[in-house]
């Protein structure tokens, strides 16, 4: 049974991960591309408000539709980055200069929505009653929807990681930082 306890405490641990990593940069630094195919880590963390923002939006339309019983799928594989995705175009960040806080102000947006999305509802297992098509895992139940975006969030945090340490060789080698 979808538990909205369990759920709200894995997005505030990913949350949190997500933004103690990016208060390790500085706005220089969160703007650095490593290369020309790599999204900044300020873009990883747009890309992941836009994500935020369409969830919520597909999760408020999905809850009005009728029920529908489907079996849940096996969504893990999210976690798996040797198992490369591409984000849909309309995930896709659209700005190439970040500043910390405003992306943090962004991400607390988007999340305050969605939180108020799922409190809105006071039979929780509507969540397993409903469904969305998923671009990816096509149609997924909705606490699927809602595992499936801190899973995808965890992602990221790995990417972000990487990228941090990417970016300090890159500003040495170019004088940077010593």
């Amino acid at each position: 049974m979808f538990s909205l306890n369990v759920t709200l405490q894995k997005f505030n641990i990913t949350r949190e991960a997500l933004l103690h990593s990016i208060s390790q940069v500085n706005n220089q630094e969160i703007n650095v591309k490593v290369s020309e195919h790599k999204w900044s880590i300020g873009q990883v963390c747009e890309h992941l408000v836009i994500t935020e923002s369409l969830f919520s939006k597909i999760l408020e339309a999905a809850l009005l539709t009728e029920e529908k019983i489907i079996l849940s799928k096996d969504i893990q594989v999210i976690k798996d980055r040797q198992v490369e995705f591409e984000a849909p175009h309309y995930a896709e960040p659209q700005s190439s200069n970040y500043d910390v806080s405003d992306l943090k102000v962004k991400l607390s947006g988007t999340r305050e929505k969605l939180n108020q999305v799922i409190n809105g509802q006071t039979d929780l297992s509507i969540f397993t009653k409903r469904v969305a098509e998923h671009f990816y895992f096509k149609e997924l139940r909705l606490d699927q929807w809602i595992e499936l975006l801190y899973l995808h969030e965890g992602r990221h945090i790995k990417q972000i990681e990487d990228l941090q340490k990417q970016i300090v060789v890159k500003l040495r080698e170019s004088g940077y930082i010593k």
